[in-house]
């Protein structure tokens, strides 16, 4: 019989939930339908239903729901629904309750307008337009700090929201890493010759694109990358959906599944054996004189480039451990917003020898930083290195997958990723996740390994 307690601290989550994700739907609305002159009633209406989440949540008889549930988490196994969600639901409840549900309005409310602004300003390539706005999301998320007691590092705080119980060191650790074996694979690579990829960027008709899930053929592989996120939220257990245990554990882990999808799967020479000669289909006058070979070489060419979406598996990693570096500044405040796109443009030169011509090819590509995401960025590529030690295990288990995607075959893997990674929801730590999948916690080894074998000049 279900302790009477449990089933009410279920349905109060219930309804927690429920805000979260009606305010989740209105900022989805504002970005994909609603008419840029509603921008300032929706900032409003998004405030309003995140501080009504925040007031549920942090509702004192959640607190005492948890405690008295105490007894029941310890007897019951660590892996069990009751005790996983009396875990995580305390250690989230501890940590909201630290912030006003005010500030949270707050906090939703300046994102909103700030991202309204944001998509002029790119349009127009002018940052000055922006500036004002992401020095209110700065202001309100150094508020949003000083809820918390010091940190080793003041970027942690804002790492645990998407990454929780990581460090900004451990990141740096793995990032550091990265750098030290990329700079120099980027550097064999384009002394080996380029890759022609000019048949990549003629015109498509419209109709076949959208029956090939394109815009251009560069978003297919965005199409698979997006994809690779909601199949994860599909995969989680229908057992535990409208509780906090309901999502993705992570975004390093969403990411890594976004990433395998796209890279991992959608950049094989196995799954083009397949898909192409149904692409030369679509496009014939465009690709019948292309064969397999140089199509795989053009879509997994690496070239230093301008923008991070459409960036080569390589050099994406460096555009991610650019704006790592540039978000602790800002945060520790060693550099002013106004001083942004400067210092984004010398690092691009830094370190892909790229020149930004203008802003909007430059600082102002990614909304992330209009709509408040400080701290998300490195769970990109912390992605991109989960996703490889995921692969390497889901092999060992399954066999030759090559076959099967030359084929057209890519349940089995699917499903593999379902039962071993998606079902558990947020039940237990990114952490623990990564090693009950894997075997081992977070390595850029295997990742590295993989981009060598892949993309090195003598594997090419």
């Amino acid at each position: 019989m279900t302790d009477p307690r449990f089933a009410e601290l279920q349905q109060r989550l219930a309804e927690v939930t429920d805000l979260t994700k009606a305010a989740t739907l209105l900022f989805w609305d504002q970005r994909v339908m609603m008419p840029p002159g509603g921008a300032a009633a929706r900032a409003e209406a998004i405030g309003t239903v995140s501080t009504l989440a925040q007031e549920r949540f942090v509702n004192a008889d959640i607190g005492r729901l948890l405690d008295e549930l105490r007894g029941l988490e310890e007897s019951s196994d660590y892996d069990s629904f009751e005790a996983s969600l009396i875990r995580v639901t305390r250690r989230d409840w501890e940590k909201a309750t630290r912030v006003p549900p005010e500030l949270v309005g707050d906090l939703n409310r300046a994102s909103a307008v700030a991202l309204s602004a944001w998509g002029p300003a790119k349009e127009e390539s002018n940052f000055d337009t922006l500036r004002p706005y992401l020095e209110t999301n700065l202001e309100l998320r150094h508020r949003y700090i000083e809820c918390f007691d010091p940190a080793d590092e003041t970027y942690d705080v804002l790492l645990d929201n998407y990454e929780p119980n990581m460090k900004t060191a451990d990141v740096r650790q793995i990032f550091d890493r990265l750098k030290e074996e990329l700079v120099p694979l980027i550097q064999e690579i384009g002394a080996a010759g380029d890759v022609d990829d000019s048949f990549l960027h003629q015109a498509f008709d419209q109709g076949a694109q959208r029956a090939f899930s394109l815009d251009d053929l560069s978003s297919l592989f965005a199409t698979m990358h997006e994809f690779g996120h909601g199949v994860y939220e599909w995969g989680v257990d229908e057992s535990i959906a409208g509780t906090p245990l309901g999502s993705g554990v992570s975004l390093g882990l969403h990411e890594s599944q976004s990433r395998t999808w796209e890279n991992l799967v959608g950049r094989s020479r196995s799954f083009w054996r397949f898909f192409y000669p149904r692409l030369q289909e679509a496009f014939p006058g465009q690709l019948r004189p292309v064969d397999e070979e140089a199509f795989y070489r053009a879509v997994n060419k690496v070239h230093p480039s301008l923008i991070r979406i459409d960036a080569d598996e390589v050099t994406y990693n460096l555009h991610i451990i650019l704006r790592f570096e540039l978000e602790q500044e800002l945060i520790d405040e060693r550099l002013a917003v106004r001083d942004l796109p400067g210092a984004w443009n010398a690092r691009m030169e830094e370190y892909l020898g790229v020149d930004v011509p203008d802003d909007a090819s430059g600082v102002l590509q990614d909304m992330h930083w209009a709509g408040g995401g400080f701290g998300y960025f490195p769970t990109y590529s912390l992605g991109n290195v989960i996703s490889v030690q995921i692969w390497e295990r889901l092999k060992e288990e399954l066999g030759d997958v090559d076959e099967r995607f030359e084929r057209g075959e890519f349940g089995e893997v699917r499903e593999w990723l379902r039962d071993h990674l998606y079902r558990m929801g947020r039940k237990f730590t990114p952490q623990e996740t990564i090693e009950r999948v894997t075997g081992s916690p977070i390595d850029a080894k295997p990742y590295v390994r993989y981009l060598r074998e892949k993309l090195a000049p003598q594997a090419v």
